[in-house]
């Protein structure tokens, strides 16, 4: 697991280890960047880099805002470990059949 503080972090993070990387999750709103800021800077290194959004707000609200990449999977905080591994199997399931 690779933790970043900000989403300019989380780029950084990524760029030294993306080959080894196949799930990004992040959060919706974090300094700096935005979740969906920092997803397209990571798909223009690794297009099929699977993504799951977390955040405490709605989802009707993250939509106004324009921060959600739509197709992409969003789970509601505080998610429990169960749930975000069913997320997490769901967009490996998605990708791989």
């Amino acid at each position: 697991m690779i933790l970043a503080e900000n989403g300019e972090e989380a780029i950084g993070k990524f760029e030294a280890s993306w080959q080894k990387i196949d799930l990004a999750i992040l959060d919706v709103i974090m300094p700096k960047m935005n979740g969906r800021q920092v997803c397209e800077a990571l798909r223009q290194r690794s297009p099929q880099l699977k993504v799951l959004f977390l955040t405490g707000y709605t989802a009707d609200l993250i939509q106004d805002r324009g921060v959600l990449v739509d197709g992409l999977d969003l789970l509601l905080k505080p998610a429990q470990p169960a749930e975000l591994a069913k997320k997490c199997e769901r967009c490996w399931m998605l990708d791989n059949g």
